[in-house]
């Protein structure tokens, strides 16, 4: 690179999320961002150098979903099924006929780690309650004085939560439960 090049990102709407100048021709330049619940973003790449068009090479890296099976009896906290991977995706089934009406995933977290979930219903919506995040006695934990829990309705069948782990928590729950009848989900855990 024999210019100085800038790079920034936006948002669908043309929002700058973040900007890096790194001074110096043929200096690369590097921008990190965390990806919270946007779904696309803008790469713009630019040089004030004259003339400003010149070749570039752009990489980005993005971490990848490890994808799990919905491995039962996880319908406790005590019988939770145990997840070690930090960035996990599972679509699973909850059935209240068939006595599982909840399904609990158990990570492992460390003080000031952000735990994200982003989860959907993939059917009707009609046997989904709720995505909660809990302590192994199932009690909803509270990030600002807020449970962190969403109801699913007619009208909210995707969500997105966070938390930021405080001291003295080594592990989490995740936490699907259902009313009568099937429900099917999706869900997504990330922890950074």
């Amino acid at each position: 690179a024999d210019k100085d090049y800038n790079i920034a990102f936006f948002d669908g709407s043309g929002n700058k999320l973040a900007c890096a100048d790194t001074e110096g021709n043929g200096v690369d330049e590097t921008l990190e961002y965390t990806v919270a619940s946007i779904s696309e973003i803008w790469v713009k790449v630019w040089t004030p150098a004259l003339p400003s068009r010149s070749a570039f090479t752009l990489t980005m890296v993005a971490p990848v979903a490890t994808e799990i099976t919905d491995d039962e009896p996880n319908d406790t906290p005590a019988t939770a099924q145990v997840v070690s991977e930090s960035f996990t995706t599972v679509d699973g089934t909850l059935d209240t006929d068939n006595s599982d009406a909840d399904d609990y995933y158990k990570y492992t977290v460390s003080e000031g780690d952000v735990v994200t979930i982003n989860a959907s219903v993939t059917d009707d919506g009609a046997s989904l309650i709720y995505v909660a995040l809990s302590d192994s006695d199932s009690t909803v934990l509270e990030e600002n004085s807020e449970q962190v829990v969403h109801y699913f309705g007619e009208n909210e069948m995707s969500t997105s939560l966070t938390y930021t782990v405080p001291a003295a928590t080594t592990e989490v729950y995740v936490w699907m439960a259902a009313q009568p009848g099937t429900g099917t989900y999706s869900l997504q855990v990330q922890i950074q």
